[in-house]
């Protein structure tokens, strides 16, 4: 009995490792499938995995229990769903291998979206540039355009005013005639010249009469005497106001006079006598300074005698 049950021991001993390493041969099996579930994705690749783990597992429980006949058995299973397992991966490698090229291929002839966006960008600023520029050259035309306007109006402004001023000097020449203030030469008419006493270029603003001390000097026109006296480097002077002819105002000045003989506020008519030659003032002999002022302005008195 004894010996039977030390022969009977070892034999629960082995079949108690193989359940234990069953048990554990399943754990790490499941371990496995999972990874396999991950792995695959065709479904008789996952399948065939899952068998190969059950098997592997088996081995190794009876590689724990000792030698068995069914080892080889198991082996050869195993061997053979490895051999259906891992062959079928190749071509699906394979195939990947194939496609990425065209993909590649494909990318690289599709246009790029920021090259695209960079030539529009480009047309549109050399758009901008160009209507900028053609900006610039309309103003600079109608800046030109607008000085050629302005010059023409004012030449056109000018010869109006021109031809104003002489229809104006002819209409009062016509309508306003004056008689000369005395009969003799005129030795120094308007205009620049040499001063004979301060020897420098001076606006001459009337018309010498040449002749002796003590003649006779009548009124150019009929007016009222608004100034009689001393008048400085004018010397004796008398200035007859003759009023508006047409619209323009005009006075007439008497100078160098040795004596007067009217006053302010005196009317006088044309021709009355209203002083004498002399040489007071600023002179270098006996002469009469005769001017003509024209709204305020000297002028020539030539044009109105």
């Amino acid at each position: 009995m004894a010996a039977k049950a030390a022969v009977e021991n070892p034999t629960r001993r082995s079949r108690a490792a193989q359940r234990q390493a069953a048990r554990h041969g399943s754990t790490r099996g499941a371990a496995r499938r999972e990874v396999a579930g991950r792995s695959f994705t065709r479904p008789r690749q996952a399948v065939a995995l899952l068998a190969l783990t059950g098997v592997m597992g088996a081995a190794q429980a009876t590689a724990s229990a000792g030698s068995s006949p069914g080892a080889d058995v198991i082996a050869a299973q195993a061997t053979g769903l490895l051999s259906f397992v891992t062959p079928s991966a190749q071509p699906e490698a394979a195939s990947r291998d194939n496609v990425r090229p065209a993909i590649e291929q494909s990318i690289e002839s599709e246009p790029l979206d920021d090259v695209t966006v960079s030539a529009a960008e480009t047309d549109a600023r050399r758009a901008e540039a160009v209507a900028a520029k053609v900006a610039v050259l309309a103003e600079q035309e109608a800046a030109a355009k607008a000085a050629e306007e302005a010059a023409a109006a004012a030449a056109a402004q000018a010869a109006q005013d021109a031809a104003r001023a002489a229809e104006e000097q002819a209409r009062a020449t016509a309508s306003w005639p004056l008689v000369a203030p005395l009969v003799a030469p005129v030795i120094s008419g308007f205009g620049g010249r040499i001063h004979p006493v301060y020897g420098t270029y001076r606006m001459h603003t009337g018309d010498d009469f040449s002749i002796g001390c003590g003649a006779n000097v009548a009124a150019a026109a009929a007016g009222k005497v608004v100034e009689s006296g001393w008048g400085g480097g004018y010397g004796n002077r008398i200035v007859i106001d003759h009023g508006t002819v047409d619209g323009v105002a005009y006075r007439t000045t008497y100078n160098h006079l040795s004596s007067r003989t009217v006053n302010v506020g005196q009317t006088v008519t044309t021709g009355q006598s209203i002083g004498l030659v002399g040489t007071t003032g600023t002179s270098t002999g006996c002469h009469l300074h005769f001017e003509v002022e024209r709204n305020g302005t000297l002028v020539d008195p030539a044009n109105y005698l």
